[in-house]
Parts: C-alpha cells; sequence; structure tokens
C-alpha cells in the first residue's frame, strides 16, 4: 500500500478544514460489511493510557466536486483487483484517477486462479498466490507494472512454495517492503480441525522461518513492519475468548501477545507507523470508538484519541503515522491529527483491490 501524503490529504481536506459543526456532529456511520475485513472481540485488558477527547471537522462536499476513492487519498496511482479465496481467473488494472482498466493478467494456466495478493510498497510491485488443493501446495507469483500501468510481467516464485492450503479469515498474505520477504497464513489439508501455520520466506533464496502457533490456533491480519522483521497478526482458537493480537520477531523467532483493549472490546487492525514505533489500531469498547498507538517497543498503549460513540463496524486504515491517521467508514474520510478528527465524504466503490 502506497505511503500516505500530506499534500494529498491537505489537498482532499482544504475545502472547509477549519469549520466546525457542532450543531451537526452524529456518531460515526457503520458500513457496509467488507468481504475482507472483519472485526472480531479482543481479549485481554488494556495498559492504562490517557484518553484525549476528539472535535470533529465536517468538511462538507462540494457540488461539482469529484468524490475520490480511498486509493486516491493515499497517493496510489494504480489499483490491482481480481484476486479472490475461490480464485480469480483474471486481475484488472485499473488507473485510479479516471477508473480506466489499463491492463489484464490471466491466471497461469491449469491453476486456481489467483487467491491472495498484496503490494510491496511501491504501488508497481505486488505478489500473488495460486493453489494446488489436491497437492495441498500453495505458489507464489510476483508481478511487476510499468510506469503507466500495464503489466510488465507475471513471474513464478518456486522457492517460495508452501505446504498448505490458504487461512480462513483477510490478509493470509503480507508482504514485507520491498517484496524481498513474504509471510503467508495457512491451514493443514488433512481430516479434523485443521492447524494453523505462518511461514516466513525469503523470496531470493527461498529461507524460510515458521511462526510457532499455539495447538488448533489459525492467523490472519498479516501486517509486516517497515523494517520487514517484525510481523503483526491475530489468532484465534477454538476454546478462547475471542482474538488474540501477537508480535512475532524474526530475529529472535520470539511470539509476544499484544493487548489493545479490554476484555469485550472490538478492534480492527490497522497499520504499523513509518519509523515501525506503532502499530495503530480503531478499538471499540461499549459502543464507544477510539484510535490507540500501541508501542512495539514497550508493548504497550502509549497514546489514544476517542472518536466518540458508534459501532465497531468494519473501518479500514489507509494510512498511519506517528500521531496521525488516515482510515475510511462507509463513505467518511478521516484524519486524526492529535486529537483533531477531520472528515470529509468519500467514494463508496466497494474497492476489493490492492495497491
Amino acid at each position: 500500500m502506497t505511503r500516505l501524503t500530506d499534500d494529498l490529504v491537505r489537498a482532499a481536506l482544504r475545502d472547509g478544514a477549519g469549520t466546525v459543526d457542532r450543531d451537526g456532529l452524529r456518531p460515526l456511520a457503520a458500513p457496509a460489511r467488507s468481504r475482507r475485513r472483519w472485526v472480531i472481540p479482543a481479549c485481554a485488558a488494556v495498559t492504562a493510557a490517557a484518553a484525549a477527547v476528539a472535535a470533529v471537522f465536517a468538511v462538507p462536499h462540494q457540488r461539482g466536486e469529484p468524490e475520490m476513492s480511498l486509493a486516491s487519498y493515499v497517493g496510489a496511482r494504480y489499483v490491482v483487483d481480481g484476486a479472490w479465496p475461490t480464485g480469480g481467473k483474471e486481475l484488472t488494472i485499473s488507473e485510479v484517477s479516471t477508473d480506466r482498466i489499463v491492463g489484464r493478467v490471466p491466471a497461469p494456466a491449469g491453476s486456481s486462479g489467483f487467491i491472495d495478493a498484496a503490494g510491496t510498497g511501491d504501488n508497481r510491485t505486488f505478489l500473488l498466490t495460486t493453489a494446488d488443493a489436491r497437492a495441498c501446495r500453495t505458489y507464489f507469483y510476483r508481478l511487476t507494472l510499468r510506469g503507466n500501468g500495464t503489466p510488465e510481467g507475471l513471474t513464478a516464485l518456486p522457492s517460495a512454495t508452501v505446504p498448505g492450503r490458504q487461512g480462513d479469515g483477510p490478509d493470509q498474505l503480507a508482504a514485507a517492503p520491498g517484496g524481498g520477504r513474504l509471510a503467508y497464513s495457512t491451514v493443514g489439508c488433512g481430516a479434523g480441525k485443521p492447524q494453523g501455520h505462518i511461514t516466513v520466506v525469503d523470496v531470493a533464496t527461498g529461507v524460510r522461518h515458521e511462526v510457532g502457533l499455539p495447538r488448533g490456533a489459525q492467523a490472519e491480519d498479516l501486517r509486516w513492519a517497515p523494517d520487514g522483521r517484525r510481523l503483526t497478526f491475530r489468532l484465534a482458537a477454538d476454546g478462547w475468548d475471542g482474538w488474540q493480537m501477537n508480535l512475532f520477531d524474526l530475529a529472535t523467532g520470539a511470539r509476544t501477545p499484544i493487548s489493545l483493549g479490554p476484555a469485550g472490546s472490538s478492534f480492527e487492525i490497522g497499520q504499523i507507523t513509518p519509523d515501525g514505533g506503532h502499530l495503530v489500531a480503531i478499538v471499540s469498547t461499549g459502543g464507544e470508538r477510539r484510535i490507540v498507538w500501541y508501542s512495539l517497543t514497550s508493548l504497550a498503549v502509549t497514546h489514544q484519541v476517542s472518536l466518540g460513540a458508534g459501532p465497531a463496524n468494519v473501518p479500514m486504515i489507509a494510512g498511519a503515522g506517528t500521531d496521525d491517521v488516515v482510515f475510511a467508514i462507509g463513505d467518511r474520510f478521516y484524519r486524526v491529527r492529535g486529537t483533531k478528527v477531520e472528515s470529509k465524504r468519500v467514494r463508496n466503490d466497494g474497492t476489493t483491490g490492492i495497491w
């Protein structure tokens, strides 16, 4: 996913950014549920941290002004779409500014179709998977785009092949910045309750590391830190009270549980900040939303901003800085800077692609 720039967001929010309509404030709208975005209960107590009350700045949509997609706001030029759990037979590459399809990539002949996809951070290189259910194998490919968005090539990565099939839930595949390393969540193909696995693979050499998971646990929402060393994800297993966030350190092999909120909370995994210092997530407890910054060094919540009342329902975080977060809920775009929340309408086009 392309990194957010201040200039793009400043332009998106320029109209009415200094106007406060306190009478018009309302709870954040609940969007329709997305195929690849879930909100699951958290399971542990949050470390004490001071919460700040946020003022909401409504930025009205101007007549004649285009309602841009979220991809526009994060600076992406192209969106790649077409990978599905059931196997997509063709990828499409669309130009964000015009919605024009500039390229198509058919799935390899005889394959399952494209199942998972992940961007590497440059909006030109993407990793993709296909599967062989009978052999219980997952295969990887690299897609590269030219400067004009047309496909330059689809390259098989045989050294990255892993046993198992795609796990359940969103974001089973994560590409480290630059695409030199990937992490993939799989489950076994045997009878009975499948055991989950996370395999980290060096794409160039095929060297791999297995992340040790508890018995019966399965993983989803994999996220790399910018250093390509630390990986966050969440786990669930039969008999657990909700989901458990985890941090894996490739250098040490240690897997550490993460606490984002008290029991009964729900959370949406967000982004790791560009400096690699924090995981940013939206957490809801008792119907009240807040954004939390979780330090990957001290392993504690260090900062929170209240978003007010509202159902915890599928927010999509598109960019996160140390004290700056951009996200969308339904057809509203939000930017949190310090304790101030700015809001603007975006096009809710149901985009499921990556950038």
